[in-house]
C-alpha cells in the first residue's frame, strides 16, 4: 500500500463555549445531510478562507484520491481544538443552547500534515479562522491506496 494525498472535508463544532471532539465526515462526497449540502453559509466567508466553488479531482495528475475503491481513510493522531473567539463567547451568554459549525475542506499531504485548508461553509463571529488554525495542526496517518489498483 502507498501513502496518497487525500482531500478531506471535516467539521469543526463549536458549542457554548467549548470544542467537542471534531468529526471527520465519512467520505469526501458525503460531508453533511442533504438537506443542507446547497444551503446557503449562515454568514459570509471571509475571501481568504473561502474554498473555491467547484474542486475536481484528477488523481493521475494531482496525486489526490477520495476514499473508496481501495482508498483507505486517513487516520486523526492529533487533534487541537479551536479557539472560543471573544464574539463567539459574547453570542453564547446572549443565546441560550448557542451552536456555531465551520465545515472545513483540506488535503491530507503523504505526511499527514493538513494542506490547502480552507472553509466550506462559515460560522462567523471570528470561528471559522480559528478553526483554519486548529486544523493546520491536525496530524494524521495518511491514507493508503493497494498496490493492486
Amino acid at each position: 500500500m502507498n501513502p496518497l494525498i487525500w482531500r478531506l472535508l471535516g467539521i469543526a463544532a463549536l458549542t457554548a463555549g467549548t470544542a467537542p471532539p471534531h468529526q471527520v465526515a465519512p467520505t469526501a462526497t458525503e460531508p453533511y445531510p442533504a438537506s443542507q449540502r446547497n444551503a446557503a453559509p449562515q454568514t459570509p466567508i471571509d475571501p481568504a478562507l473561502a474554498c473555491p466553488l467547484t474542486v475536481k479531482h484528477e488523481p493521475e495528475k494531482d496525486g489526490i484520491y477520495e476514499v473508496g475503491h481501495g482508498v483507505t481513510m486517513p487516520q486523526l493522531t492529533k487533534s487541537v481544538e479551536a479557539a472560543f473567539t471573544d464574539e463567539a463567547k459574547q453570542q453564547a451568554r446572549t443565546v441560550p443552547d448557542f451552536q456555531a459549525v465551520t465545515l472545513l475542506m483540506l488535503v491530507i499531504d503523504t505526511k499527514g500534515k493538513p494542506k490547502e485548508i480552507c472553509v466550506a461553509r462559515g460560522a462567523g463571529f471570528g470561528l471559522d479562522k480559528q478553526a483554519v488554525q486548529a486544523a493546520a495542526k491536525y496530524r494524521f496517518r495518511p491514507a493508503m491506496k493497494e498496490a493492486c489498483l
